[in-house]
Parts: C-alpha cells; sequence; structure tokens
C-alpha cells in the first residue's frame, strides 16, 4: 500500500501542499497504530501526519515488512520509521524524536484467572505467548523461571490462550484490546493484568546518516508540541479509542 496524506480538514488544519516537501516513511501493520486502510491508516500515521503537517511537510507513508522497512530507513531509502522503541544498540543507527506515545505492555488473562503479575516470581511455571521480533522488558527475557513461547501475531497467541495452550499472553494494552474487538473472540473471556511489565515510549526515528535527520525530526519535534497545543493530538487519540 502506498498513499499520501496532505489535509486533515476534519481536525481544523489545512496546509497548503503545492509548495510542502515530502517525507518518505515505511512500517509494517501494527493495529490500531498503523494500519492497511487508507480511511484509518492508523493513530502513529495520523499524528506524525498532523505533526509534519503544522511544518509544511507532507507524509507519503508505505505499508512494509518491518524488518525491511527498518533497512530501508538505516540506509535512508527512506526518511522516517514512524514508530520505534529506543535500544542503546538501534541509538547507534537512529536519530530519535521526543516520544510521543506510551506502549504499557501487559498481560493478557483468561478472564477466570486470579492471577496478579507483581514481578517474574509471579511468573513461575507460567507459559507465556510473546511475538517472537518484538522487544520486551530485560528482566523478563532473561527470566528462568518462565517458558516464553513464540508467535508471529498476537491473535495466535489469544487463541493459544483461551484454548489453555499457554497461561498468559504479553502485549501492549491498546493492540491487545483493539485486536480482541476486532475479532470472532469474545472480549468477555479476556482480562489484563493490573500491573504491566513495562511502559515504553514511542518515537520517530531516522537514521544518523540521512542528510537531514535533524532537520527532520525538529520539524517533528515542533509539529508534536503544536498538535498538543492545538487539541489535534487528543481528537486523534479520541478517534482511535484511547482515554
Amino acid at each position: 500500500m502506498h498513499f499520501l496524506f496532505i489535509l486533515v480538514v476534519s481536525f481544523g488544519i489545512i496546509v497548503p501542499t503545492a509548495s510542502a516537501s515530502v517525507i518518505t516513511a515505511a512500517q509494517s501493520p501494527w493495529p490500531p497504530f498503523i494500519n492497511d486502510d487508507d480511511a484509518n491508516p492508523g493513530l502513529v500515521v495520523e499524528i506524525v501526519t498532523a505533526a509534519y503537517q503544522t511544518q509544511g511537510y507532507e507524509l507519503q507513508f508505505d505499508v512494509l515488512p518491518w524488518l525491511r522497512a527498518l533497512k530501508s530507513a538505516k540506509t535512508t531509502r527512506i526518511d522516517v520509521i514512524p514508530a520505534l522503541w529506543y535500544t542503546r544498540k538501534r541509538s547507534k543507527h537512529y536519530l530519535y524524536s521526543d516520544a510521543y506515545l506510551v506502549n504499557e505492555i501487559t498481560f493478557v488473562k483468561r478472564a477466570s484467572d486470579p492471577f496478579k503479575y507483581s514481578g517474574v516470581s509471579s511468573l513461575d511455571g507460567k507459559k507465556v505467548g510473546g511475538i517472537g521480533a518484538y522487544h520486551y522488558d530485560s528482566v523478563f527475557l532473561s527470566a528462568q523461571n518462565v517458558e516464553k513461547i513464540t508467535a508471529d501475531r498476537l491473535m495466535v497467541n489469544l487463541k493459544r490462550l483461551i484454548s489453555g495452550h499457554i497461561d498468559l499472553a504479553v502485549s501492549d494494552r491498546i493492540v491487545a484490546s483493539h485486536t480482541i474487538k476486532q475479532s470472532s473472540l469474545s472480549a468477555s473471556h479476556f482480562a489484563f493484568s493490573d500491573t504491566s511489565l513495562s511502559t515504553t515510549p514511542l518515537y520517530l526515528a531516522i537514521s544518523v546518516h540521512h542528510p537531514n535527520a535533524q532537520r527532520y525530526v525538529d520539524a517533528f519535534n515542533q509539529g508534536l508540541a503544536e498538535i498538543k497545543r492545538n487539541g489535534q493530538l487528543r481528537r486523534i487519540e479520541v478517534k482511535y479509542g484511547i482515554d
């Protein structure tokens, strides 16, 4: 999918596009943050689009496989990765923006399960489903008292949870809520742990080798501050069901 975001009239911002510069971006689907849907491109895409619009930029966004998108950004074939967690390893390759969302990584459990997360010791003997390509809390990843079972999609883990093949699934709370809501599974079958495994800020990132890296990061940060000030950020969050 390839599409260009140039105008968001419903949010009250109109930016002339004839002379605007284009910033290219790509990432894999991550509903509801990034959707493969022109009408509802996703929370992240709309925030980044809106922030750049205030600074006179258009966002041209492609849906690409995750590793291909990362490589494309690292080699400057695209300008930005819209949503990336910070790691020390990645910081050698990317310049990060200000954080603009927070991923609350928590445990999904069966509704009948009294489990309460109180640190890795509370996971003794548990089978926990995660997504293989994701970075989780280092203490959790190194824990030897829990069996970690990976899948390529959250839906696989949710079905495993219902069938009893795993005890818990680890996921971003917003992603899990959205996935359950959009599926044929009943939300009444699931519950979330009261305590999160971790909270991880979400950033826009640009290759340190990109000739406009600092300018594009600065523009995003300035635009982010503007859409916070004028209420547009909150309206986008509400659109995607963010409390």
